[in-house]
């Protein structure tokens, strides 16, 4: 079996709006406190190269063609790990790509995964690692992050994410001597700091049906392009907050400049202003507590009949807790996404809706009911509810 060959593509683009933020006192210069840092993966040449063995030869074979490499048993597409992260030398799912937000500022991942075209006619992308319905030979292709899996289709993939701003306390006013001037930047000693970052890699499976020996020449190539940006509308940090000046002091025998205020350092001036902060940002987030509610479902249990659809209501929340939407719908202890794979079981209007066509699968196969499934949803805690179906 040959091994795909996929192509990689990356654009990432890097936009940083000046928005300088002054202190208080009248010769304070502006300082901008919006610094962009992100740490792109690199290396990053044939990490989504795999091979396809939808026989399962290689696992019959040990491995023999491959000089004993470890392969993951009972998997069909491997890919090459590098990372650490599998015991395997090649495993179902691909190296981790991570993006490492150490800005001052969230920032927006746009993520987009294309499988070319002339591979898509000729086999099918298959919603579902396995299915009973999959007769002829298909492909299952994924991106899969901490949180999901989403099938690749035909038309391919995009996701939007927003990555966390390094944590308060990671970045520092001080005073540049070249310059002359107070800058903001990331602290020295950064052992302690918690940075945002969004982590994802590929996973694939493929059926042993008829139908392979039909692709001839053709492979599947996969283009994947990432583009960072700024989040814009952001709040103001709480590190970046400063009352009085901070203007550098002069020694009293040499004259030169030096990275104290005339009567205060850096940090009493940031430590002054905090405590004025902390009170108001405590104050803040017990008003909020008392009107946040995370997201729910009103009733655990459902009562499903044959040839009858079920609707289940949810309530996305309030407050800074408050969910956009259902982001997924799992069988309880499988990676089995059910939403939206085809169209079966789905979300509007704050409601999952289980087709009378899904209910009817469900209610013929034993083993599938009662249906224990977890709904998650998309708010900052990313709340998991337990619903169950049964008959």
């Amino acid at each position: 079996m040959k091994k795909k060959h996929l192509a990689f593509t990356m654009a990432v683009l890097m936009m940083l709006p000046s928005l300088p933020v002054s202190a208080s006192g009248d010769e304070m210069e502006d300082v901008n406190t919006n610094v962009y840092q992100v740490d792109l993966p690199m290396n990053t040449d044939g990490i989504f190269d795999f091979i396809l063995d939808p026989q399962g030869l290689i696992n019959k074979t040990d491995a023999a063609a491959y000089n004993g490499k470890k392969f993951e048993k009972d998997s069909t597409v491997f890919f090459k790990r590098t990372d650490g992260k599998a015991k395997e030398d090649y495993s179902s799912a691909s190296d981790h790509v991570t993006i490492v937000n150490k800005s001052s500022m969230p920032v927006n991942v746009s993520l987009n995964i294309k499988v070319s075209e002339d591979f898509t006619d000729r086999i099918t992308l298959a919603g579902k690692k396995k299915s009973k319905k999959d007769t002829k030979a298909s492909l299952y292709l994924a991106l899969k992050d901490k949180d999901r899996e989403i099938p690749i289709g035909r038309d391919g993939l995009s996701l939007d994410v927003t990555v966390d701003a390094a944590s308060d306390g990671a970045y520092e006013y001080s005073y540049d001597k070249k310059s002359e001037k107070n800058i903001y930047k990331l602290k020295e000693d950064i052992s302690d700091i918690r940075f945002g970052e969004y982590s994802f890699q590929l996973t694939g499976a493929a059926n042993g049906k008829d139908g392979w020996t039909k692709l001839g020449d053709i492979v599947p190539k996969i283009k994947v392009d990432w583009k960072v940006s700024p989040k814009e509308g952001t709040e103001k940090r709480k590190d970046a907050m400063l009352e009085g000046e901070l203007e550098p002091a002069k020694d009293a025998e040499t004259g030169e400049i030096g990275d104290k205020t005339e009567n205060d350092t850096v940090q009493d001036v940031l430590d002054k202003a905090e405590n004025k902060e902390e009170k108001a940002v405590e104050k803040e987030e017990e008003q909020k507590e008392e009107e946040s509610k995370a997201p729910s479902i009103a009733k655990n249990e459902y009562t499903v009949s044959a040839g009858n659809p079920v609707s289940v209501e949810v309530d996305l929340g309030s407050s800074d807790m408050v969910a956009a939407k259902v982001v997924s719908v799992k069988r309880k202890g499988t990676d089995e996404e059910l939403l939206d794979v085809s169209d079966e079981v789905t979300y509007k209007d704050r409601k999952i809706v289980f087709g009378k066509e899904w209910v009817d699968k469900s209610l013929e196969d034993k083993e599938s009911m009662p249906a224990s499934l977890i709904v998650t949803f998309d708010d900052v805690n990313t709340t998991k509810v337990e619903i169950v179906l049964k008959k």
